[in-house]
């Protein structure tokens, strides 16, 4: 099958053809324009500068520039330097484990099978501005349909985009639901946790905050935030005392956003028993 149409030109003017194919049988370097497999040197050349986005490349000390590519929908199937775009934008936001030093796919391992990992560049959403959209290059496992991003380089898009609009797991929390050791931030098993919420003022100011809770309450998680946050003012608040301060502001907040999630049954009046 032929992927791909090239011409090539030299420093000299020469001006090659080849049609780049995905079969070794197909191969023929005696017709005109020339069948090249695309594990061929040449072919690798050509295909790598596609990835890149370069016009010129040098093989076997000669200079060569691209001057037409025509490519089939299939070439980037072939072509190993071509990182795949996905659009993390649309619908419910996906859920992407954040690991330290190693991708680690859990339904992987429990079926104990091999990754079958990929590099691709996810279009995902600013939370502090849904209208804005920005390209980060995180891992696919092709398996599962289970995303990773490593944790430093996290923390660098989001240093540089500000915070980012996903579910975030985080390895260390696979199998278990116990908090660590930072007194603001939530274990896997909350929905704040999962987007990264933390009640620690110098790790995140009050408008990433309150921009992460508005954004949950109007995907209806109110009641489930105010129980989470009324559960940790309730139980931790002496061990926890500057966090219990950053709850109950929030708290305060979550209850008096109005979302159109919220059910109201008509007046009615309070009696202490």
């Amino acid at each position: 099958m032929i992927i791909a149409y090239v011409e090539l030109e030299t420093d000299k003017e020469y001006r090659y053809q080849y049609k780049i194919v995905s079969e070794k049988s197909e191969e023929n370097f005696d017709c005109e324009p020339a069948m090249v497999y695309y594990e061929t040197n040449i072919a690798n050349e050509i295909m790598k500068s596609s990835a890149y986005e370069k016009e010129e490349f040098v093989f076997n000390q000669q200079h060569y520039k691209i001057a037409l590519l025509l490519t089939e929908k299939r070439f980037n199937v072939y072509n190993k330097y071509a990182i795949r775009k996905v659009d993390l934008t649309s619908g419910k936001p996906v859920e992407i484990i954040v690991y330290k030093s190693k991708a680690l796919c859990p339904a992987c391992k429990k079926n104990n099978r091999e990754m079958n990992l990929e590099n691709v560049i996810a279009t995902v959403r600013c939370l502090l501005n849904l209208n804005d959209t920005c390209e980060i290059e995180i891992q696919h496992c092709k398996n599962c349909d289970t995303y990773f991003v490593e944790e430093q380089s996290l923390k660098e898009y989001e240093k540089k985009y500000g915070l980012l609009l996903f579910e975030r797991v985080t390895e260390s929390n696979f199998s278990g639901y116990g908090y660590d050791e930072f007194c603001g931030n939530f274990a896997k098993d909350t929905i704040l946790s999962r987007y990264g919420y933390v009640a620690q003022a110098e790790k995140m100011n009050v408008d990433s905050r309150r921009a992460i809770l508005s954004f949950l309450i109007d995907q209806g998680h109110k009641s489930e935030i105010k129980n989470i946050l009324s559960s940790f003012i309730y139980n931790r608040s002496e061990r926890c005392y500057k966090a219990c301060s950053i709850w109950e502001s929030d708290l305060r907040f979550v209850n008096e956003y109005d979302s159109e999630h919220d059910d109201y049954v008509g007046l009615g009046w309070l009696t202490r028993l």
